[in-house]
């Protein structure tokens, strides 16, 4: 194969082969060696002599060391030996001044060299799914670098400054770090990816002026971040209490994730993100929404699965654009029929909660198990005389006591609601319209009310408690 004099593009990838013949690496017309999917555990030192070599594809290989001698491959473009078991890169990497893409993730490397920064041409750096523990302030020198992915390594901090002139997209998710990093030198940072971290401030995030996405989940931060250039934020998995009212400074957000946090309550000047088209606030602490949502129009996905709300407002009935509407896991006991006839609703959740009725359109997808919509008793005052204590036929097992009155007022008392089983707590409101039991599973129940004459009735139900 050494005779090939002409030969620039060489691919014996997915041979089984553990070792490149010598003879390769005198055939100084390759431009592409491609040696991917092999066994192979060493490179040669030949391979230096391959000084038109623009691109090496090594993945998916057993190396263990890079062999780039000084000087040698001078028009290099591309190095990717992904998934091998590198522990290190060699300080003469920086001599590849030509380099566009350095492609190291799924390695065993425990730094990146200061030479780095000698790569005045490179684009993008793909070291993700390594052991980094720091990245070395020379980076800055690679000041073509557009795309860097440090994922899923053990970076603690960054000491310095990022400052990269074109640098557009990172990636520290899965990381350990427990501060912001400083990009604010990075002018033109559009996407920025620091989940999974240990962050607990993230009030640097404001400095960063052309920001479009944010994700920050799964770290400690117990403030929002406000990014004013922000199209997409996620700051989901935090420890947020509060959102402030400044909130209304992120002009051109479009999607707005809180899921699984700690907010009691929206501020009123949500109703101001004009932009917004998905809010997602599932699994907080929140127990009402304001009115103002209803001025979000051009909402598409409203989520608030998980709180313990007990109202939706008619100004919802405003959202014309809303096509996903999820709020299961709350305390509902109606869904205005304004709201349910949204011409644009395609897919509706609003699974357990108590819910006796709905009037969705037919076309929408509505998922509503864990309701009340079709096993009751209903326990009616009639008048100050009568009470009636009614069963729906066929109905053995129950979800649910709905107790019916006047205005939702009852003519009658309860006096007594007693678990015949011994286990669970069963509750009555202010106004007594709903027994609701406490503890999950199947008990029976015997519920006694008396009239304003002072007559008892009494009906002894099994009830499911949710």
């Amino acid at each position: 194969i050494g005779n090939l004099t002409k030969l620039r593009w060489l691919d014996i990838s997915e041979n089984g082969l553990t070792s490149i013949p010598v003879e390769v690496c005198n055939i100084k017309t390759i431009d592409r060696l491609d040696i991917s999917q092999n066994k192979i555990s060493s490179l040669p030192v030949e391979i230096n002599n391959l000084t038109s070599l623009q691109r090496l594809i090594a993945y998916d290989n057993e190396l263990t060391e890079l062999p780039i001698e000084a000087g040698k491959l001078t028009v290099l473009r591309d190095i990717s030996v992904f998934n091998n078991k590198l522990t290190s890169l060699p300080e003469s990497i920086g001599t590849l001044t030509n380099l566009n893409y350095l492609r190291v993730a799924k390695n065993q490397l425990t730094s990146l060299p200061d030479s780095i920064g000698n790569l005045k041409n490179l684009f993008t750096l793909s070291a993700n799914n390594n052991e980094i523990t720091s990245i070395p302030s020379s980076i800055n020198g690679s000041t073509k670098i557009g795309e860097i992915n440090l994922s899923n390594n053990l970076i603690e901090n960054l000491d310095f400054s990022l400052s990269l002139p074109v640098l557009k997209e990172i990636n520290l998710s899965n990381n350990k770090l427990t501060e912001t990093p400083d990009l604010s030198g990075s002018e033109n940072l559009r996407k920025v990816n620091l989940s999974k971290n240990e962050i607990v401030d993230g009030s640097a995030a404001s400095s960063w002026g052309t920001v479009q996405y944010l994700d920050i989940s799964n770290n400690k931060l117990t403030d929002l971040p406000l990014v004013s250039t922000i199209k997409q934020l996620d700051v989901s998995y935090n420890e947020i209490t509060k959102i402030p009212s400044e909130i209304t400074t992120m002009t051109t957000i479009n999607n707005l994730v809180l899921n699984n946090n700690k907010i009691e309550e929206l501020p009123v000047e949500i109703g101001q993100l004009l932009t917004l088209t998905g809010l997602n606030i599932n699994n907080n602490n929140i127990k009402s929404l304001p009115t103002e949502i209803g001025a979000l129009i051009k909402l598409q996905g409203f989520y608030s699965n998980g709180n313990g709300i007990t109202e939706i407002p008619e100004s919802f009935s405003e959202l014309k654009e809303l096509r996903f509407f999820e709020v299961a896991d709350n305390n509902l006991t109606i869904i205005p029929d304004s709201v349910a006839s949204l011409e644009k609703l395609k897919k509706v959740n609003i699974k357990n909660n108590y819910l006796t009725k709905i009037n969705f359109n037919e076309n929408v997808k509505v998922v509503s198990d864990g309701n009340f919509l079709d096993t009751k008793v209903e326990i009616k005052a009639i008048s100050n005389k009568k009470i009636d204590i009614k069963v729906d036929e066929g109905i053995n097992l129950l979800d649910y006591v709905e107790v019916i009155g006047s205005d939702r007022k009852l003519n009658s008392e309860v006096v007594e609601v007693r678990l015949d089983s011994n286990k669970g707590v069963f509750k009555i409101g202010e106004t007594p319209t709903t027994i609701i039991g406490v503890q999950k599973g199947v008990e029976k129940v015997t519920i006694k009310l008396k009239n304003s004459e002072g007559k008892k009735f009494e009906a002894r139900v099994d009830v499911r408690i949710k």
